[in-house]
């Protein structure tokens, strides 16, 4: 059975959540105390209709998950393939998460109209979340963003508005991160190349450097983005043949250079999608799943950021 989509990231007290979605249900486990090598909770079911998106903290450091959400998951909300959210009512990693309430509805889904197809989300300088998803539909696709208005975990949604992409260009996928000193850098795949673009300062309402070219490509790469124990930015990319490659920021400057492109080996006879977060110890922990829908996994072995990755091993799928 198909895996078609990962995602993991930190509750509030440090314990990692890990989402899957798998024929048409997400589903989620996680770690069941704050010893970074503690066992995991039994999957949970936890919505049908939908596919993984995004999770990031608010304020509170209480989760918000974004989703792609089919059409019909959350009328009178979805007209189209659109972005739904949920998240932790209060910053207790325990609580409960809110209803779903749609975040961005599909304009319309009649005749291969525009909807949603990626998310990415994270927290600005200031604890703020904004949220990018890729919207596509007849042979065109947009980068749309929203952000919070203010501080206050409870405060409204801007109204989406275009992120501005180079003249001619079409995106697929998108995934950010966080530099060290906090400022978020957005990735976008292109058929032919990553692009990159990142806050040109701390503060949270500075401009966007322009887009600038990460590096070509031909594979329609698949991408994440996660932190190293000191805070350094990791980049993972996994090709359509499944070959997976890493690079990181080579020191902890926010603007350090970026070293070359490594081999990172992946596991299974046909890796095809991939997830990266940050244990509550800081330790990297990295999933794969293949082609058949079996998962693995691998751990950086210390909280040295440099140090080896344990030996890739089985993960219970959904």
């Amino acid at each position: 059975m198909t895996i078609t989509g990962l995602m993991a990231a930190p509750l509030s007290d440090g314990r990692l959540q890990l989402w899957a979605s798998k024929n048409g249900t997400l589903w989620t486990l996680w770690k069941e105390g704050t010893d970074p090598d503690s066992g995991w909770t039994p999957w949970q079911r936890m919505a049908a209709g939908v596919t993984v998106g995004s999770a990031a903290p608010l304020p509170n450091k209480a989760l918000q998950l974004f989703v792609i959400a089919n059409a019909g998951f959350n009328p009178p909300f979805q007209t189209g393939p659109g972005v739904d959210t949920t998240w932790k009512v209060t910053h207790e990693s325990t609580a409960g998460w809110a209803d779903w309430v749609g975040f961005w509805s599909g304009e319309s889904a009649v005749g291969g109209g525009p909807g949603a197809s990626s998310v990415a989300a994270a927290p600005l300088t200031d604890g703020r979340l904004q949220v990018f998803f890729v919207v596509v539909g007849n042979n065109v696709s947009r980068l749309v963003t929203r952000w919070k208005t203010t501080t206050d975990v409870n405060a409204a949604w801007t109204d989406p508005v275009d992120f501005a992409l180079p003249a001619g260009q079409s995106i697929s996928r998108i995934a950010a991160g966080r530099l060290s000193d906090g400022r978020i850098q957005l990735f976008a795949t292109t058929g032919t190349a990553v692009l990159t673009t990142w806050k040109a300062s701390t503060n949270p309402n500075d401009v966007w450097v322009p887009w600038q070219t990460f590096y070509y490509q031909v594979d329609d790469d698949r991408i994440t983005a996660a932190p190293l124990p000191d805070g350094r930015l990791q980049l993972w990319r996994l090709n359509r043949n499944g070959a997976m490659w890493s690079r990181w920021k080579a020191n902890t400057n926010p603007n350090a250079a970026w070293t070359e492109w490594a081999v990172f080996h992946a596991p299974g006879p046909h890796p095809a999608l991939f997830t990266a977060a940050p244990l509550s110890d800081g330790r990297l922990q990295l999933w794969v799943a293949d082609a058949s829908g079996a998962m693995f996994s691998a751990w950086k072995a210390s909280r040295n950021p440099d140090a080896a990755w344990t030996p890739w091993q089985p993960f219970p799928a959904p």
